[in-house]
């Protein structure tokens, strides 16, 4: 029965049991081979580094980002549990400098956003050519859209747009742009 089990060899049967995460790795060796040995096998071979375990039920080594990240010794609770927390709070680095740009952007876009209804504040104002184009997409948005559309809910439309155009036609479509992405949704392209 589990309980009865000393608290090491439970944490250690349960970290067995849940042990596969995405590319991260456990790589279980002998207790009667050297686990250095083993795990320089390992490596020489291939082995994932990014986010993985080698151990021999007495000690493990956690790799991440092809460094070893911790040695543990796994009779030891505490240190299982620093060892096991580490494995699985682990973020590659891709993925944190996704989340911070994306974290970045999500504080930054407010401003942004204040700056683009500013110049069009501005441009309804003091623009001509501006306001000759935009009387033209207002009247083709309030026809296509909703006849009882406003200015402002169109300026926000805009808004939108300047924010995601390019970050859009950067990442998902190159140089071809919104445009290009609207005719492949609607099968005009």
């Amino acid at each position: 029965m589990l309980s009865k089990l000393p608290v090491a060899e439970r944490l250690r049967l349960v970290a067995s049991a849940v042990f596969s995460c995405g590319s991260s790795s456990r790589c279980s060796i002998d207790t009667q081979d050297n686990l250095e040995t083993e795990t320089q096998k390992k490596v020489a071979k291939g082995y994932p580094l990014t986010n993985t375990i080698f151990e021999d039920t007495r000690r493990g080594y956690l790799y991440q980002n092809d460094e070893v990240a911790l040695v543990a010794d796994l009779t030891q609770p505490q240190q299982l549990v620093d060892l096991l927390n580490l494995f699985f709070s682990y973020t590659a680095p891709a993925h944190e400098d996704f989340n911070k740009a994306v974290e970045d952007f999500k504080q930054r876009v407010p401003d942004l956003a204040r700056g683009l209804v500013a110049k069009l504040v501005d441009a309804h104002e003091n623009n001509p050519r501006f306001i000759k184009a935009f009387d033209g997409f207002f009247s083709l948005c309030k026809n296509s859209l909703n006849p009882n559309l406003s200015v402002a809910a169109v300026d926000e439309m805009l808004v939108q747009h300047l924010l995601t155009e390019r970050l859009i036609r950067t990442i998902f479509l190159g140089a071809r742009g919104v445009p290009y992405l609207l005719d492949g949704l609607v099968g005009c392209g």
